[in-house]
């Protein structure tokens, strides 16, 4: 709810990942519409829900692009060149996605965490 109140004039991003025993399209159902990016990454723990699985579904329920990273530093090092202040960043999914993505922001020394 506070994503869709909150005026910005830039691109809402989603970097999602989530764990197998969850119910991922759940979970997306109520971003979809609002996110024009989703960034989709594996997560290191065998309980994770496998990201090809995510594409296939955001694929027919997303109104944004959706895009597949082979890992979740590869992912950071390439979304954070194309950011602009206006961009918002959503990571959800699972402690361990907001945990892998938080790791990803410290390998450059930098840790923007809001």
């Amino acid at each position: 709810q506070n994503l869709s109140k909150k005026e910005h004039h830039g691109k809402t991003i989603a970097l999602f990942s989530a764990l197998s025993d969850k119910d991922f399209k759940s979970m997306i159902e109520p971003f979809r519409e609002m996110i024009n990016e989703w960034h989709i990454f594996p997560l290191e723990t065998p309980r994770a829900t496998a990201p090809e699985c995510i594409m296939e579904h955001l694929k027919g329920v997303a109104k944004g692009a959706c895009h597949h990273h082979s890992n979740v530093t590869t992912m950071w090092e390439q979304l954070k060149e194309r950011l602009t202040p206006q961009d918002r960043v959503v990571v959800y999914g699972s402690f361990y996605t907001v945990a892998a993505v938080q790791q990803a922001m410290k390998h450059d020394g930098k840790l923007i965490w809001k």
